[in-house]
This record gives C-alpha cells, sequence and structure tokens, in this order.
C-alpha cells in the first residue's frame, strides 16, 4: 500500500493537489449547482500560507499523481486573555478509484502525530469523513444554526452607521480585543487574518462594512455573492458586533446589500444562537434535519489542561470559519 507523505505547503506539488481536489469533488460539487472553478494553485497557495504560518498536508502518490490527501492550516483561537494554536482540518479527497482503502484514515492520523502537545486539531467534518474523526477521540464542540432571510426584496434603506471598506486597519485589532472580552472562544480575528482572509482572497470578491458609534468601530460584516442549489444567495461570511443593536443593523443591511444585488436570499449561520436578534432583522432558523448537512465543530476529545477549558467553553463560529473558502 502507498505511503502517507508529509508536506508543507511549499513542498506541495500544487498541480497534482488541484488534479486530485478536481476528481474527489466532482460530484459533490455538481450535485449542489457549484463550480470547481475556485480549485486553483493560486487559490491553494493562498489558503495554505495563512498568517499563522504554513499548513501541513499529507498525501498519498500511486503512479496516476495524487490519489488521497487531507491538509491541515493553522489557526490561532483566541479566548479572552489567551491564546493557543490550532490545527484547521479541511481539504479530506481521495479519488473514486482509490476510495475504501483505508487512506483517509492514515493521512488524518499522520496529521495528528505532527500536532503540538499543547495545540488543538479541530474541524467540521461532513457526514462521510465524521466516523474518521471520532475514531481519533474528536467530540462535539459546537452546532452551527443556519438563519435564511426570504423577505430581502422588501428591505428598505436606513443605515446612517454603517459604511463600506476597502482594507481592514488596526482599529480592528481593538475591536477585536473589546470582542474577546465578551467571552467567546473564536478564531483571531484582527487585522491581518481578516485582510489575508477576505480582502486578499485570489477567487472571490467580498464587501466589507462596519457599524460605527461615536467614531468607535461596534462591529464588522463581510458578505459575498453564491450560487447555492443554483439559487443566487447573499452569504453573511462574518459577523461580529459588542451589543445586539449594532448586530441587527448589520444584518438589515446585508438584507438590503442582497435585495440591491438582486439575490433570492441572505444567509447568516452563528453557532450563537441569538434568535431575537435574527428574527428582528428578517432571519428565521431552518430546522437542521431538511438541510443537506448539519454544520458542527468538532476537535480532539483529549487535551492537555492547558486545552481542556477551550474545549469545554463556549466556541463562536460562523460561515467564514471553516473551508466554504
Amino acid at each position: 500500500m502507498s505511503p502517507v507523505i508529509l508536506v508543507q505547503a511549499d513542498e506541495l506539488d500544487y498541480s497534482a493537489f488541484v488534479d486530485l481536489q478536481i476528481k474527489a469533488y466532482a460530484h459533490l460539487l455538481s450535485s449542489a449547482g457549484t463550480s470547481s472553478e475556485y480549485m486553483t494553485e493560486e487559490f491553494y497557495r493562498w489558503k495554505y500560507n495563512p498568517p499563522a504560518g504554513q499548513a501541513w498536508i499529507a498525501i498519498v502518490k500511486s503512479n496516476k499523481g495524487y490519489i488521497a490527501a487531507n491538509a491541515m492550516i493553522p489557526q490561532k483561537i483566541r479566548w479572552c486573555e489567551k491564546t493557543i494554536l490550532g490545527w484547521q482540518s479541511c481539504d479530506t479527497a481521495t479519488i473514486p478509484d482509490a476510495r475504501g482503502k483505508g487512506y483517509f484514515q492514515r493521512c488524518l492520523d499522520a496529521l495528528n502525530e505532527i500536532i503540538g502537545p499543547s495545540d488543538i486539531f479541530f474541524g467540521f467534518p461532513n457526514k462521510n469523513s465524521i466516523r474518521g474523526f471520532i475514531k481519533l477521540g474528536w467530540k462535539e464542540i459546537s452546532s452551527v444554526t443556519t438563519y435564511v432571510n426570504p423577505f430581502v426584496r422588501f428591505q428598505p434603506y436606513y443605515f446612517s452607521e454603517v459604511f463600506e471598506i476597502e482594507r481592514f486597519d488596526i482599529k480592528f485589532d481593538i475591536l477585536f480585543e473589546k470582542l474577546t472580552r465578551l467571552g467567546w472562544i473564536t478564531l483571531e480575528h484582527g487585522v491581518d487574518y481578516l485582510n489575508w482572509r477576505y480582502l486578499d482572497h485570489p477567487i472571490y470578491d467580498y464587501s466589507c462594512f462596519i457599524c460605527q458609534k461615536n467614531k468607535e468601530y461596534s462591529g464588522f460584516a463581510v458578505l459575498r455573492e453564491a450560487e447555492v442549489f443554483n439559487q443566487s444567495v447573499g452569504l453573511v461570511m462574518d459577523l461580529w458586533c459588542l451589543d445586539s443593536s449594532s448586530a441587527r443593523k448589520l444584518l438589515q443591511y446585508a438584507a438590503w446589500w442582497a435585495r440591491q444585488r438582486k439575490l433570492r436570499l441572505a444567509v447568516h449561520m452563528d453557532s450563537l444562537v441569538d434568535f431575537s436578534t435574527n428574527f428582528v432583522s428578517g432571519f428565521i432558523p431552518i430546522w437542521s434535519k431538511i438541510l443537506p448537512k448539519r454544520q458542527i465543530l468538532m476537535g480532539q476529545g483529549t487535551y492537555i489542561s492547558e486545552c481542556r477549558e477551550f474545549s469545554n467553553n463556549q466556541w463562536r463560529v460562523q460561515l467564514g470559519d471553516w473551508d466554504a473558502f
């Protein structure tokens, strides 16, 4: 059986990796009405070089090229004043002819072996991969609720405190430090991460907005258009606010933004069940059983003492946090 090879981002054969991803996800993307056009060498070079460092990729090769792989991206995770390193599993792929041979689990095990003793291994498994992560000792950390606003065509404009920005600046580091005091555990959303994640993205265009009160930032939202199951929708990728008033304004602005682009729906996904803020803004929770995928955050079930408190407290994750990149 072919061995698993571990490489960092600057050692990866990106041409072979793109070929693997396209072959592995062809049927899934077709079923979802989504294109594979984003799967380019430029995209993966960007994705595997976040501000926190280089990604590691476990690959299996044959005379046909890459036949299986799994990657993990380094992310800083914050809780109040504490920061630890997390490794986000993503891009699990096996070509159809090589499935059922255990390559996924072997790739996952190889990555797990190089995780530092004070690091967290986490991700958002789908129904096909969840058993492998459970075998690794992962447990459910947080469930993500999907909210849909079907009323975007009726959203009026009255947003005197919401402004579009072209680039994140140092004020977002200050805002994020204030947000961490609210007690959530989250990926670090400082200026370097936000500019890398959204404004340096090589494929998609994102629109970024702030809510400003008394000349200070009270929240921000990141939006983009997407085709989901052959419907044009507006996605709220990230929404972070110091208060519910700012959150309502930005959610309502997201609906108006979708209206201006003649999109059918606006979608917001969040692990914090803030029903009232979403409902007042026109966003209705969707029963998870009717969705094609129940979105859950999972991670290692066994932590050293420094990490255990991260797994036992409230994580906040949103659409922009996983590899719906």
